[in-house]
């Protein structure tokens, strides 16, 4: 290896560095916003209705994928292959964003009202389920900060808006207005990251305008249709775990306890889904250049992200059931007591969502598609007996065995197509 070569690899690897902590930076400070808004909702409205409350969130984003419709990945893609024609894929995207996020927001809606008849809970779906649109929009905005290497300007509305959202629910949970008034507020603060957004990527990063060509329609139904696929079956097994269960089995009475595992779960894999997003705009180009060494860089991140996840774990299980009874009180004590086993869902994640951004990159994308079927399949098989067996704790293991089928399937995917070869990281 030449030293010019070193130097640029040194500054590639600098780069993901770079975008990674600007991008987890954002998005944990965020969450760490999201927990202590959710500490505060967990005590104040207890177990049963922050079931509810939880359960709107992830029917929510269990629909999200088919908004986001993989777009994210290729914006991150085509801006290292082809930066000239970026404007061109900027404007289909954000028009096809908005037609889905319309089409998919009135389904999810509909689709909530239909599926319960308490009024609450209906009430409290439709509202999640219009924010679809709002959120959609928004998460395209933060797409392009990422793509752009930009994603500091996430830092900036990441955090001003989850506190915008912390602070005006709990106001209305003071003036009593209840899981409604919450949810309002979830649907305004939406609103408005979604227009601050296009606001700012018009003005720093790239004129804002709609519109596409029927060659750039077919460029995104055939890449986006597959990562969208993906990312729902990652979504079918992350987040349609807990509707799933509190439909199976209306008569267990820890769905509160499981809602606070999972939001603590999300939290979690941050770190690992910080890193792969950060990865695939330099996967493209090194692809490009040398697939071997965008290989060779996985592996290495793999060996990272597996470490720093192994830490978490073992951390976690040490000090999660005590955390959790300080936090939430004696109320949530059970899920302290699962979240530390619950932990070991992290690495099976992290290896996965990096596979996944080394296939996309060699424009492997439904063999990747297929395996993540596998373990959403695979998940919600094992959901039925082990939800029956072992309660909620059996839904976090069925998680767990989807994911681990879906990572290992991956790995060997890669292997056996010389995507990676084992050998000295340097």
């Amino acid at each position: 290896m030449t030293d010019s070569a070193g130097m640029g690899h040194g500054n590639e690897y600098r780069s993901i560095a770079r975008n990674t902590v600007h991008l987890v930076g954002a998005q944990t400070l965020a969450r760490g916003l999201r927990i202590l808004y959710l500490v505060a909702l967990a005590r104040l409205l207890g177990p049963e209705l922050f079931a509810l409350l939880s359960n709107a969130q992830f029917w929510q984003l269990l629909f999200l994928p088919l908004v986001v419709f993989g777009t994210g990945r290729l914006l991150s893609r085509e801006i290292g292959r082809n930066p000239a024609a970026f404007s061109e894929i900027l404007a289909a995207t954000l028009t096809l964003r908005l037609a889905l996020g319309f089409l998919v927001a009135s389904a999810a809606a509909l689709a909530g009202w239909w599926l319960t008849s308490d009024p609450a809970e209906r009430s409290v779906l439709v509202l999640f389920s219009v924010a679809l649109l709002a959120r959609g929009v928004a998460g395209w905005t933060q797409q392009v900060f990422i793509a752009s290497e930009s994603s500091h300007l996430l830092l900036r509305q990441e955090i001003g808006w989850r506190a915008a959202e912390a602070v005006l629910g709990l106001a209305t949970l003071v003036a009593e207005a209840g899981l409604l008034g919450v949810a309002a507020v979830h649907v305004l603060t939406w609103l408005l990251q979604a227009g601050s957004g296009l606001l700012v990527v018009h003005r720093q990063l790239h004129r804002v305008t709609f519109g596409w060509h029927r060659s750039q329609l077919r460029v995104l139904l055939q890449d986006g249709l597959s990562a969208m696929l993906v990312a729902l079956a990652l979504s079918v097994m992350l987040n349609g775990s807990l509707p799933v269960y509190l439909k199976l089995f209306p008569g267990h009475t820890d769905g509160g306890q499981l809602a606070v595992v999972l939001q603590a779960l999300s939290v979690l894999l941050l770190l690992p889904k910080g890193i792969a997003k950060s990865t695939l705009p330099i996967l493209g180009r090194q692809v490009a250049a040398s697939a071997e060494h965008a290989g060779r860089t996985i592996v290495w991140l793999l060996v990272v992200s597996l470490s720093a996840a192994v830490v978490l774990v073992l951390l976690g299980m040490a000090l999660a059931s005590d955390v959790a009874v300080l936090l939430l009180g004696n109320a949530y004590a059970q899920a302290g007591a699962w979240l530390g086993p619950s932990l070991w869902l992290m690495l099976p994640f992290a290896g996965g969502h990096l596979l996944t951004q080394l296939l996309f990159a060699h424009g492997d994308v439904w063999a990747s598609t297929t395996r993540a079927w596998v373990g959403a399949l695979v998940t919600l098989i094992a959901l039925w007996p082990l939800g029956a067996q072992m309660g909620a704790l059996g839904v976090v293991n069925a998680i767990g065995i989807g994911l681990s089928v879906w990572a290992f399937a991956l790995g060997q995917l890669a292997v056996s197509r010389g995507y990676i070869r084992i050998g000295p990281l340097t």
